[in-house]
C-alpha cells in the first residue's frame, strides 16, 4: 500500500536521517512556459517538457524536475545511494546530504561570473570594435540567462543594468568609481544568474530566439542573420573557453539549433541607421556646415561610401 503523504504543516524543516524511503520516475511532464516568437516578436506560451522524479521521505511527497531524462534518472540514482549511505536528509534542498562534500562545497560558478573573467582575460588581445561587441552580446547573456524564478525587470531597469554590465562587470580595467547603485547590481547578478553548469541547450536556445526577435527593452525586432550568428559566436567562445578549463563537462552549444538563412538584403539594426537617425545626424552635422547636412543625406539615402559621395560633390 502506498504511503500517505502527511500535511505539509508535519514536514520538518531542518535536515533529519529518514527510515523511509520511496522514488519513482522520472515521468515525463509537459507544461506551458512564456517566450517570444521569432517571427512576430510576440510574446506567446509554448509547451516545455521536463523529466519529474518524484519521492517519499518519512511519508513526506517530494518531486524534483530535470530538463533533459539522464539528468533525472542520475538525480533518482543518487537519492537511493543517499538514503542507503544513511545521511541526512534536507528538505530545503530536496536533497540528501553528502557529509564530505557539504565540508568542501562552494558556492556554484555563475555565468556573470565567467563572462566577466572571460571578458577580462581576453580584453587585451581583441581589436576595440570586437570588445565593444563582446560587452554587448555577453550583456544580454547575463540577462537572459537568469533563474526561472529571477524578478523581472522592467525596460528601464534593463537599460539601467545593461549600462552597469558594460560599464562596470563588462570592462576592462575594472571601473574604480562604482556607485551603490552598482553595488546592488553586481549583488542582484550574483543572485539570479545561472550556474554555469546549470546552462542547458534549452537556455541558450531561447536566448537566441530573445536576441533575434526582441530588443533589449523587450521591443518587437528581427535581427539580421549576420548580427545573430555574431552574438552566437561571442556567448560560444565563453562557453568553449569554460569547457577548455574545465569548468563545465559538455558544451550545452552543440545541441543549440543553427541560425536559419535569412535574406540578405534585411537590415541589420546594429549597422544601419534608420532614416530618422541619419537625419538627425545630418542635421547635427548642419549646424558646423550647411553642405555637410547635404552630404551626409546623401550617403544615407543613396546608399554610398564616403569616398563615393565626394565623388558626387565634385
Amino acid at each position: 500500500m502506498a504511503l500517505a503523504p502527511r500535511r505539509s504543516a508535519d514536514r520538518p524543516d531542518k535536515p533529519w536521517q529518514p527510515g523511509r524511503f520511496q522514488v519513482s520516475g522520472p515521468y515525463r511532464r509537459t507544461r506551458d512556459v512564456w517566450t517570444t516568437n521569432a517571427r512576430t516578436g510576440e510574446r506567446v506560451r509554448k509547451p516545455r517538457t521536463t523529466f519529474d522524479v518524484r519521492y517519499r521521505v518519512d511519508g513526506h511527497a517530494f518531486r524534483y524536475g530535470h530538463e533533459q531524462k539522464g539528468w533525472a534518472d542520475d538525480f533518482a540514482y543518487r537519492l537511493k545511494a543517499g538514503f542507503a549511505a544513511g545521511w541526512l536528509f534536507d528538505p530545503q534542498s530536496r536533497q540528501f546530504l553528502d557529509p564530505d562534500a557539504a565540508r568542501v562545497e562552494e558556492p556554484k560558478l555563475t555565468f556573470f561570473e565567467h563572462a566577466r573573467e572571460y571578458l577580462h582575460r581576453k580584453w587585451p588581445g581583441w581589436e576595440p570594435a570586437t570588445r565593444r561587441n563582446a560587452q554587448r552580446d555577453l550583456a544580454r547573456a547575463c540577462l537572459e540567462l537568469l533563474h526561472e524564478d529571477a524578478p523581472a525587470l522592467s525596460p528601464r531597469e534593463r537599460r539601467i543594468s545593461d549600462e552597469f554590465l558594460r560599464r562596470v562587470a563588462l570592462m576592462w580595467p575594472p571601473a574604480d568609481d562604482t556607485t551603490e547603485d552598482d553595488q546592488r547590481w553586481e549583488s542582484w547578478f550574483l543572485r539570479w544568474s545561472l550556474p554555469l553548469i546549470d546552462v542547458t541547450d534549452q537556455h541558450l536556445q531561447d536566448f537566441m530566439t530573445a536576441v533575434r526577435s526582441t530588443a533589449l527593452d523587450g521591443s518587437p525586432r528581427v535581427l539580421s542573420s549576420a548580427s545573430a550568428t555574431r552574438t552566437r559566436a561571442v556567448v560560444k567562445g565563453a562557453f568553449t573557453s569554460a569547457l577548455k578549463r574545465r569548468l563545465i563537462e559538455w558544451d550545452p552549444w552543440l545541441g543549440v539549433e543553427a541560425e536559419p538563412r535569412r535574406d540578405g538584403d534585411q537590415v541589420d539594426p546594429d549597422l544601419v541607421m534608420s532614416p530618422t537617425e541619419v537625419r538627425h545626424v545630418a542635421a547635427l552635422c548642419g549646424e558646423v556646415d550647411q553642405r555637410y547636412d547635404a552630404f551626409v543625406r546623401i550617403q544615407g539615402f543613396c546608399r554610398l561610401r564616403p569616398g563615393e559621395a565626394i565623388a558626387v560633390r565634385r
